[in-house]
């Protein structure tokens, strides 16, 4: 439910971006032969034909190739697959990482009904103690992480992240980051007219046109960037951390919500803990916090049976 409105107003928040630049665009640039599809089309789902809902299709369907392209076809396809694992430097396990993952995977078949085969596991290189979700069935854990956490642990971790296969979170971020990706590229488009606008600024009355456009775009963007932009991040953020909280559930749910607990304390003990005064800014809960929703999930205090 959280990934769901986390989507909605993603959507809600760049569709006031998206919207009067792709209108601008179509008038300037026009494509009839788009326009005539869609008014040849529309009339077959019993819509009339006219030019609002022309327009209302012809941007619908845009959004929906973005991020039908970027949800469910890039995870799938095998040559943007791999570029996708490319850019997240997900490398395969050597034959040492390979050995410690088949005991992590052991350790949650003795101790849950989860077949953790059914996932793609690789390794970034990295110092750095975190581990992701991503693709269709990817899981990737780093270096760092592997040879710092005991198998108990890292089955906990992993559970985790399945999780977050488990509850689609994966489809609906690549949804989001699809519609953003829209509404920057969009935005790159303002800035550069901007630029080319200015260009024309020592023309005689041209120039004056010009400027009076350039300083209405420039108005738009920095509205958007810090009256409807920034607050939407805030909330996409608490949309986020609520996220987290349901991939630990998951791993509670399948048995494996005292390893979690155990693997996040290993966290708190090598990192510390966010302030409180930062959570806004946080893209995950503190890991406190986490522990604590485990435990009280559980019913059980590991923490204080270590002290």
């Amino acid at each position: 439910m959280w990934i769901l409105l986390q989507c909605i107003l993603n959507f809600i928040v760049n569709m006031v971006l998206i919207l009067p630049v792709f209108a601008i665009g179509r008038e300037l640039y026009p494509v009839p032969r788009i326009d005539a599809f869609w008014t040849a089309v529309l009339p077959y789902f019993h819509i009339p034909a006219n030019q609002d809902t022309v327009f209302t299709a012809e941007l619908a369907s845009l959004i929906f190739l973005v991020c039908i392209l970027w949800s469910f076809v890039f995870p799938y396809f095998p040559v943007t697959r791999w570029l996708q694992r490319i850019s997240l430097g997900q490398e395969r396990p050597v034959a040492e990482e390979q050995e410690k993952l088949e005991e992590v995977f052991r350790y949650i078949k003795e101790k849950t009904k989860v077949d953790p085969g059914k996932y793609r596991y690789f390794v970034q290189r990295t110092p750095e103690m975190n581990a992701f979700a991503s693709g269709a069935k990817d899981i990737t854990v780093t270096s760092g992480l592997l040879s710092a956490f005991p198998v108990n642990e890292m089955a906990g971790i992993i559970a985790h992240e399945m999780g977050h296969h488990r509850n689609k979170d994966i489809i609906f971020m690549n949804i989001n980051m699809g519609i953003t990706m829209l509404s920057q590229f969009f935005l790159k488009i303002l800035v550069a007219s901007v630029y080319i606008l200015n260009l024309f600024r020592f023309i005689p009355f041209l120039g004056l046109v010009a400027f009076a456009f350039a300083l209405l775009i420039g108005l738009f963007v920095t509205a958007y960037s810090f009256l409807i932009c920034f607050p939407s991040r805030v909330i996409h953020l608490f949309f986020n951390r609520h996220v987290e909280y349901k991939a630990d559930a998951h791993a509670v749910k399948v048995g494996l919500g005292e390893e979690m607990a155990r693997g996040l304390y290993r966290l708190y003990k090598f990192h510390g803990d966010a302030p409180w005064w930062s959570v806004l800014s946080l893209d995950h809960p503190r890991t406190k916090s986490r522990i604590k929703s485990i435990m009280k999930q559980t019913g059980k205090n590991y923490l204080l049976e270590e002290e």
